[in-house]
């Protein structure tokens, strides 16, 4: 089972991740994978870190062309430079949540992600493996194309102002049932 969380920017997904891994935490349930925050200085985004849910090991995903060295930047994503260190992070973490956790969490598959080859290619074996029991944040320019992106059982769940209060329980409870199914 595959639960595919969408929305605008800014609407709350990564709240919504957030809080169904700590519920699934508190059910039992060990949940891997990565998270992508955004970073502010000043009230300001000036980009954002990938961490590994498991470990805690962090590193830069993206930054401001202003907040970035530019020698590092590996591609552009409109006002942010994407940052190669952000691989070993994601795909440690996405390696060692398949070996050991119950379910793989993703925030998120969007364009700065993607543009990471390597990263892209670990984030597809969790994607294209229909028993793999997956939590996944995915940009809402893809939402279209989810069919073609994840492989077997999924639910997709679009975040908005209405519904991102209720979501985290809904979320954690289909989880729950998935992974007792597996078990």
């Amino acid at each position: 089972m595959k639960v595919v969380i969408t929305g605008r920017p800014g609407i709350g997904k990564t709240t919504v991740f957030s809080k169904v891994v700590g519920m699934l935490r508190s059910k039992g349930i060990t949940v891997g994978g990565f998270i992508c925050p955004e970073i502010r200085r000043e009230g300001i985004r000036v980009g954002f870190d990938i961490i590994d849910i498991l470990s805690g090991e962090r590193s830069p995903l993206a930054r401001t062309f202003r907040h970035s060295s530019l020698d590092v930047c590996v591609a552009r994503v409109g006002k942010y430079c994407v940052l190669e260190g952000a691989v070993n992070v994601g795909c440690n973490a996405i390696d060692v949540a398949l070996r050991t956790a119950d379910v793989v969490g993703i925030d998120e598959v969007g364009p700065m992600e993607l543009k990471l080859a390597k990263l892209r290619e670990c984030m597809e074996r969790v994607l294209k493996d229909p028993q793999v029991t997956a939590l996944i944040v995915l940009h809402r320019r893809l939402a279209g194309s989810v069919g073609s992106l994840v492989r077997g059982e999924r639910r997709l769940f679009w975040v908005t102002e209405s519904n991102r209060v209720k979501l985290p329980s809904l979320i954690t409870d289909i989880i729950v049932n998935s992974v007792k199914k597996k078990k």
